[in-house]
């Protein structure tokens, strides 16, 4: 099946911002080639990784080009779920069927554009793992195209950070409003482990509040804003906890550290408090030398790169069936219609603050 009106965000150089280097190209998409399945994007989330592979610095680049244009033209995005369209020959019938959900294999397949032919070796099947009947639900659905970059790296941070978390363990973790932070409350509550919230302060206390109740929703035990863990610390004592989770970067995670029991483990895996490269932290001597804290970073590809296909098949499938199962929830996220996909909606995920729901791409629905 061949599409005379298919279309891509894309780059040629890196940019700073990222959003002004993105230019919406059309494009004639051929039927698709041997061992190549064509798919038709649904969903496709905004990740701050997507704006840090389009500005250059991130390791892993895109593997796909526009066709048809001068110089080569990359498309970004990450994760996302598309819907298949047309098979190529040499592909077997129970591998994948038209209408099947499929999601990226591995990083750099190129979600941002409307449809695409991609070979069958780059896509993970959920169709074919799940035997729900409510699978292709408007709300399922969204959630998949976040499978990858959020509950994969949830499931890890988890299971990576620190070793024999137990249930009735304490964790601590910032940003928490956020989509990750999101899937790592709902995974620890699911293990028995108790989650500590700081989200990010705001102006409005109905906003405050609201944000709140959804995290106790996911099973949140105590949540607290960046300003109240600074005045309250103390009121954590008594509170073992062993492994904080830092997104932020900075005076952040500094306040996190302090919170540590004897042993405890800080990992972190953003910066959404900005600074780049360049940005830092300090800890005192109690907090490094006295309480023995362990520092790590964390990077979801290293561990996934150690698992087997079949491996990080068989998690994701585990984590689709949580979703579809309705034992894990999807977090906030605001949409953007794929026909507003230009500058603009990659400049709004650029001046997200710390905690806002994030952004994401929404193609056609099922026909």
């Amino acid at each position: 099946m061949a599409h005379p009106s298919a279309s891509a965000l894309s780059f040629t150089t890196p940019s700073t911002p990222p959003s002004t280097g993105l230019t919406l190209t059309k494009f004639h998409l051929e039927k698709s080639g041997p061992g190549e399945v064509q798919i038709a994007f649904l969903y496709a989330p905004i990740n701050p990784l997507d704006l840090l592979v389009v500005s250059g610095k991130y390791p892993v680049k895109p593997l796909h080009t526009v066709p048809g244009t001068p110089n080569p033209s990359y498309v970004p995005g990450y994760d996302g779920v598309a819907r298949v369209v047309a098979i190529g020959e040499g592909i077997s019938p129970s591998a994948f069927r038209e209408g099947d959900l499929v999601i990226p294999a591995g990083l750099g397949l190129g979600t941002w554009r409307s449809h695409a032919n991609v070979p069958a070796s780059s896509l993970l099947n959920l169709t074919s793992g799940l035997s729900f009947s409510d699978i292709p639900s408007r709300s399922n659905v969204l959630a998949f195209s976040i499978l990858r970059t959020v509950f994969v790296t949830a499931y890890l941070l988890l299971e990576h950070s620190r070793e024999s978390l137990k249930p009735g363990d304490w964790i601590i973790l910032n940003a928490a409003t956020g989509a990750i932070a999101s899937a790592v409350v709902q995974l620890a509550t699911l293990r028995g482990i108790h989650s500590i919230c700081v989200i990010r302060d705001r102006p409005d206390p109905a906003s405050n509040q609201a944000a709140v109740d959804e995290l106790k929703r996911y099973g949140a035990h105590t949540v607290l804003t960046e300003s109240e863990l600074e005045e309250s610390a103390a009121g954590l004592q008594g509170k073992r906890i062993v492994l904080a989770l830092d997104a932020v970067f900075g005076a952040s995670a500094e306040r996190l550290a302090a919170t540590l029991a004897s042993g405890g483990t800080l990992v972190n895996y953003g910066t959404l408090g900005g600074g780049g490269p360049a940005a830092s932290m300090g800890l005192t001597s109690r907090v490094l030398f006295w309480n023995q804290i362990t520092l790590r970073a964390f990077r979801g590809s290293t561990y996934l790169a150690q698992r087997t296909e079949e491996e990080t098949r068989d998690l994701v499938v585990w984590l689709a069936g949580l979703v579809v199962q309705k034992r894990l929830r999807m977090p906030s996220v605001q949409l953007v219609g794929w026909g507003d996909a230009d500058q603009d909606g990659v400049r709004r995920a650029e001046d997200r603050a710390v905690g806002h729901a994030k952004l994401v791409w929404e193609f056609d629905w099922f026909e």
